[in-house]
């Protein structure tokens, strides 16, 4: 999994690019939009629930964000920022600063196998974008080919 705090770049709408080109770029910048939307919306809901003293728990961060938990749990950098303060919130640090989970395991395994499952769940999405993106190429190669017959014959 990728780091998620960047988030995703405009995409040029070309004037002279296709309509398909054209409304695949407004669908990327609209993505990219409610990315940033929502991202901001968690960063805002977990500073609140910090300050407010609550219990800093997915479920908690996610109804303070307007956000859904398995959301959170795919933004790499919240999700560990989310565990380390509820372990601190229950005195699970070593002298160090550093994490223990030895007094909740059950936790950390469900953490992982939630993360398991979110991984399955992208992968899937990445195969059926990349499964789509790959006949958006062929469509446009075909244009291409055709294009190019029109010129030479007309």
């Amino acid at each position: 999994m990728t780091d998620r705090a960047e988030v995703p770049q405009a995409y040029t709408i070309r004037k002279s690019g296709t309509g398909s080109e054209r409304k695949t770029a407004a669908l990327l910048n609209a993505s990219a939009k409610k990315a940033k939307s929502a991202r901001q919306r968690a960063e805002t809901g977990l500073q609140e629930i910090v300050d407010s003293g609550d219990a800093v728990t997915f479920a908690s961060v996610a109804r303070a964000a307007g956000v859904s938990a398995n959301y959170l749990r795919r933004q790499q950098d919240l999700a560990l920022k989310i565990v380390k303060l509820r372990a601190q919130q229950r005195g699970q640090t070593h002298s160090d600063g550093r994490h223990c989970f030895s007094s909740a395991p059950v936790d950390a395994c469900s953490y992982l196998l939630e993360q398991q499952a979110n991984f399955a769940v992208e992968l899937e999405e990445l195969r059926r974008l990349n499964n789509d993106l790959r006949g958006q190429l062929e469509s446009a190669k075909a244009e291409i080919e055709e294009l190019r017959r029109r010129s030479r014959h007309g």
